[in-house]
């Protein structure tokens, strides 16, 4: 099976703390996950991917170029035929002030922001703590 090309957005504040959703649905419905989804494979890049799935689940507005890669994240985590490998983008925020707009929205239940060094893997759905551990070896 051909694999579906996926994004994630890693958005933290100040670098201490993490912007996750609360899933509505299965797989992983009411786990801890990074905002993110498919690629559009005709037009779309993966930076752009990954801004149009930080507006439509926690309905924050970022510009492609401003979203640095972190990592690839290489799993079959998702159970979903098709799925298994994304590209993680990260962006930092000075502040919690880039929150006072956003909502969840989408995929999302409720949007939590959390210490990212009080985080445990058990809390986390998919294979997103590839990611967590990636921005935690930059700190």
């Amino acid at each position: 099976m051909k694999n579906i090309p996926t994004v994630d957005i890693v958005v933290t504040l100040a670098k201490r703390w993490i912007v996750l959703i609360e899933r509505t649905k299965p797989p992983f419905e009411n786990k801890l996950c990074l905002p993110g989804g498919k690629v559009d494979p005709t037009d779309e890049s993966d930076a752009h991917a990954c801004a149009r799935e930080a507006c439509e689940e926690i309905g924050l507005n970022v510009s492609p170029e401003d979203l640095r890669h972190l990592v690839t994240i290489k799993g079959n985590a998702d159970p979903r035929p098709g799925f298994g490998t994304s590209e993680a983008f990260t962006i930092d925020f000075p502040d919690f002030a880039v929150l006072d707009t956003c909502h969840a929205g989408s995929d999302a239940k409720k949007i939590h922001v959390r210490e990212i060094a009080k985080l445990e893997k058990n809390e986390i759905g998919f294979d997103h703590w590839q990611a967590i551990e990636a921005l935690r070896k930059e700190a």
